[in-house]
């Protein structure tokens, strides 16, 4: 069963970002309901990160969002990281998506990977399926 939709939304203390956290908001809550309205079954987590998480964004920079799936199927990782495009049309803002399975996921974790190393420092968990974490310590 799916969680309830929450909102997603973007703190900054800088006035002048007022304008580009309201685009960021908008287009990152649009993806994350389209993500769960296709493909809400095989969705784990979506986590939020680089420079938007850090709260460090301007005008070049792009929304990182990880999504982990359940299986490693490279049709849905295709039309997942696809789907974001009829988002950034409609907000001007670019996204870009890492689609990512469980497996990987959970191997940069053992390996304590640079990458999964940003993501648990910086990243923000947007949605969760499970109760469990997979950001558990390693």
């Amino acid at each position: 069963m799916l969680k309830p939709d929450k909102i997603f939304i973007i703190l900054v203390s800088n006035p002048v970002k007022f304008s580009m956290k309201q685009n960021l908001n908008k287009a990152i809550n649009a993806y994350l309901k389209l993500l769960k309205k296709h493909y809400g079954a095989k969705i784990l987590k979506v986590i939020l990160f680089g420079s938007v998480a850090r709260g460090e964004f301007d005008k070049e920079s792009d929304a990182d969002i990880l999504i982990v799936i359940a299986d490693s199927n490279q049709k849905i990782k295709d039309e997942i990281s696809m789907s974001a495009y009829e988002i950034m049309l409609k907000n001007n803002i670019v996204l870009s998506p890492i689609v990512m399975d469980e497996g990987t996921f959970d191997w940069y974790r053992k390996n304590r990977d640079p990458f999964y190393n940003n993501i648990r420092r910086d990243g923000i968990d947007i949605w969760t399926k499970k109760q469990e974490s997979l950001l558990k310590s390693a």
